[in-house]
């Protein structure tokens, strides 16, 4: 039989094969030998024996070619107690994922950048248009061989660039170049209407956004322009009857339902005038 025996501290490992004894006369040797591993002794009393001894130092990273409950009860644990990871997990875990994240914060701020871009170049792309278009439409008009819808245009984009002065003198001479019954008549009071409203003349505006509603019934971004101002003019009656003007032709516009809202409830608790302007604000 092997006898495997193993001691503490430095590994030991002492395998022992024992054969029976061939004479007689060697069984009367009386011939002992001891081995002494740590506090362990064993005898061979009658046996002829040999033990081999092999030292094997646990350190550092060497690899041992002990028996597997000598590598067991030398090696590292995988996993911290209670089942939790180990720091060696822990940053193994974080190489892995490192590589992902970054990419994936790469991709969001030139996604980020990429919109960003599109909303800047565009912006300079529509203003640079309007110049181009200012210029062109200006030059007709300086040389008076714009046509009444050109100077609508003109007037328009001056209204967009808050030009209003300007807006205003070319929407009133693009008005005065039209026939009386030009379909077109209607849009051109509209802008008119929102270049006065914005310059606070609000009964000028008033006026134009009432043409525009006559000439055209259903036209409904007049009818919203005409409560806006009548709200601004403090005439609460005139702007609720605006907005249910609205709602008849749109009854989903959004804007009118909540404007109407509000000015019911303003009538509700001031009267028809609403409140009184205050200090800072004279014109509401």
């Amino acid at each position: 039989d092997d006898i495997m025996m193993m001691a503490a501290g430095n590994h030991v490992e002492a395998r022992v094969r024992v054969r029976p004894a061939r004479s007689s006369s060697s069984a009367h040797s009386g011939h002992h030998r001891s081995c002494h591993l740590g506090r362990n002794c064993a005898t061979l009393g009658n046996l002829s024996s040999y033990v081999t001894i092999r030292r094997v130092h646990a350190t550092g990273n060497h690899k041992t070619r002990s028996s597997a409950a000598s590598r067991a009860a030398f090696a590292l644990p995988s996993a911290a107690p209670g089942g939790a990871a180990s720091p060696q997990e822990i940053a193994m875990l974080a190489e892995g994922l490192e590589a992902p994240v970054q990419v994936l914060y790469l991709g969001a701020l030139l996604t980020f950048l990429g919109g960003a871009a599109f909303f800047v170049v565009r912006q300079v792309l529509e203003r640079r248009e309007l110049e181009i278009s200012a210029y062109e439409l200006g030059e007709k008009a300086r040389a008076n061989v714009a046509t009444p819808q050109e100077l609508y245009e003109l007037g328009s984009i001056l209204a967009r660039k808050k030009v209003y002065s300007l807006a205003v003198k070319h929407l009133e001479d693009a008005l005065a170049a039209m026939p009386a019954d030009d379909p077109d008549g209607a849009a051109v009071h509209n802008a008119l209407g929102y270049a006065y409203s914005k310059m606070d003349m609000f009964d000028l505006a008033k006026e134009q956004y009432e043409q525009a509603t006559d000439m055209q019934p259903g036209y409904v971004l007049a009818w919203n322009n005409l409560g806006d101002v009548c709200e601004k003019s403090r005439d609460l009656e005139r702007a609720a009857e605006a907005y249910t003007e609205t709602l008849k032709f749109a009854p989903e516009n959004e804007i009118a339902k909540e404007r109407l809202e509000f000015v019911r409830r303003r009538i509700s608790t001031y009267g028809p005038r609403g409140p009184a302007p205050a200090a800072e604000d004279p014109g509401w």
